[in-house]
């Protein structure tokens, strides 16, 4: 498999560290006609005497591949304890992949390491919107400060402006499709993508901003004690990023808005989400 690991194959068109598992994740979404691919590969410990099994995910169809050709599994990947010991083959850390072209609307994978280097799904997360290309984007944060991870996913083409949905973590794992909540990008006065009110120039700018193509751990802004979110909607206007932050009392705020809103003021220069806030995950963006 790790011929896979070529450029042909759009390997590290994402990647992920975690650091309570010592692992690193590389996505791969052009292998097997687009069906996509994700590597684990040990990095903690000493050389000698590390795990240096590559571990991968199922891609033929006798592995029981979790998605079709041309679903792009890897386009994101992300890490945490989403699903408890007992429901991700005794491990503590799962594994989680993006697949914006899978299905309608694209699906998220959840894997773990169980008893080969083949790494075993054990969930499957769905977009529900036609073409919203649902887990575009990737992100694992504690927003209430509780020790379980809260998966964030982006759906960039949802709708006219794009979305992010929030499956909320706990000792039960990820909470269902049902019970995800979706994030606002419009502040209060009507700034930001989305719908409601505001100038009509606002208005128009926020329509195919792509709000969720990209979604990145934060840290704790605030030293509240729990960590923040960012999301960048860089074809909103000239580009904005949208900072939400976490609450160890009640996760997000009660309107699921965003607490910051950046805007880029220089279009030829693109959108960098890196000269906004320091993040896990930087990307720049051009029209």
């Amino acid at each position: 498999m790790s011929a896979l690991l070529t450029p042909d194959t759009s390997s590290g068109s994402s990647s992920s560290s975690s650091s309570s598992s010592s692992t690193a994740l590389i996505g791969a979404p052009g292998p097997f006609t687009w069906r996509g691919a994700v590597f684990a590969v040990s990095t903690g410990g000493d050389f000698l005497f590390r795990d240096k099994t590559h571990y991968h995910t199922p891609v033929r169809a006798s592995e029981a591949a979790p998605v079709d050709r041309y679903s792009y599994l890897g386009m994101s990947v992300a890490a945490g304890n989403f699903l408890p010991p007992h429901r991700a083959c005794g491990q503590r850390v799962v594994f989680a992949a993006g697949a914006p072209r899978a299905g309608e609307g694209g699906k998220v994978v959840l894997f773990a390491k169980c008893q080969s280097e083949l790494l075993s799904v054990q969930r499957l997360l769905h977009g529900g919107s036609f073409a919203s290309s649902f887990g575009y984007s990737l992100a694992a944060v504690d927003v209430d400060g509780d020790g379980f991870k809260e998966l964030v996913v982006g759906a960039p083409f949802y709708g006219t402006g794009g979305t992010v949905y929030v499956y909320a973590g706990g000792p039960d794992g990820l909470a269902e499709d049902a019970e995800r909540i979706r994030l606002k990008s419009r502040a209060e006065d009507g700034t930001g993508s989305g719908s409601g009110s505001g100038s009509g120039s606002e208005q128009e700018e926020a329509l195919e901003g792509r709000f969720g193509l990209s979604v990145a751990f934060a840290g704790d802004l605030n030293a509240d004690g729990a960590e923040d979110l960012v999301v960048g909607a860089p074809y909103d206007g000239r580009g904005k990023v949208f900072v939400y932050m976490g609450s160890s009392e009640h996760g997000w705020n009660s309107q699921k808005r965003p607490d910051q809103v950046r805007r880029e003021r220089r279009r030829e220069e693109g959108f960098d989400m890196c000269s906004i806030l320091a993040s896990s995950t930087c990307s720049t963006y051009s029209r």
